[in-house]
């Protein structure tokens, strides 16, 4: 809790603010509420501070401390006469941890759990984006073939293994504005803006022949061909088709 006046000067503040921020309290009462902001738009602060007075607001903001590392909180601001001065209560709450949460429950919301990669969510997002912006490029769906087999075989944990050693081979391959995305159980999808079908399609060839060669099945498995996938092909150029097209055309693809 920390009590300013109408200009910010710092009147008093409690204990936990002296932890929070790292400054004694004598610290504190030198310094205005401002100096307690890591954001510079003092203007923005000072409306802030006049709505405060006026009615009480709640807002968030990131404060910095005394060593200056900066922590997310929410303000609950509101005016008060003392005697005869309008004093400022600011009851100041640290909210890294759920600002922590809503950020995993974002990331969750767009990414793989298991793979740390995009999921469908999010590439579909990017292809309607990319469509939007009437951008070329290609999409590449793959699957990973007799991966029921080894989840059957091998159990779970096997199979997630696999796929997260697939995965971090393909990320090799990738360039840096390309996608990879998991939209399936044991089904890929690759998104190369920029990249005409012939390219597409080289990259396609060279990316089966990488994962046959650099993954390999447990050594009990009971055949003996190579780890390999199905990859289907399919242009993206920015104004015949949208997002369920394009995946269904990849899609078919990947089956022939």
């Amino acid at each position: 809790i920390i009590f300013c006046d109408t200009d910010g000067q710092i009147l008093e503040a409690n204990k936990e603010a002296e932890r929070a921020y790292g400054y004694t309290n004598q610290d504190l009462r030198r310094m205005t509420i401002y100096d307690l902001f890591a954001s510079p738009d003092k203007e923005l602060l000072e409306r802030k501070l006049r709505e405060s007075c006026s009615h009480g607001i709640v807002y968030e903001a990131v404060n910095l401390r005394k060593n200056g590392r900066t922590f997310p909180v929410e303000v609950s601001a509101r005016g008060s006469i003392v005697g005869e001065k309008r004093i400022l209560a600011n009851i100041i709450r640290d909210i890294s941890e759920r600002k922590k949460i809503e950020d995993e429950l974002r990331y969750l919301a767009t990414h793989d759990p298991l793979t740390r990669i995009a999921n469908r969510y999010l590439l579909e997002d990017t292809i309607a984006e990319l469509i939007s912006n009437q951008s070329t490029g290609t999409l590449l769906l793959i699957d990973v073939d007799n991966f029921k087999l080894i989840n059957d075989t091998f159990g779970h944990a096997e199979g997630d293994r696999l796929l997260i050693d697939l995965v971090t081979l393909i990320k090799q391959q990738l360039g840096e504005k390309d996608v990879l995305a998991r939209i399936g159980g044991d089904e890929f999808a690759i998104l190369l803006p920029r990249t005409e079908m012939r390219v597409a399609r080289i990259f396609a060839e060279k990316l089966r022949s990488v994962v046959a060669e650099k993954i390999q099945y447990p050594n009990q498995f009971i055949i003996t061909s190579n780890f390999t996938i199905s990859i289907g092909v399919t242009a993206i150029d920015g104004t015949m088709f949208g997002v369920n097209e394009i995946m269904a055309q990849a899609n078919f693809a990947l089956y022939q």
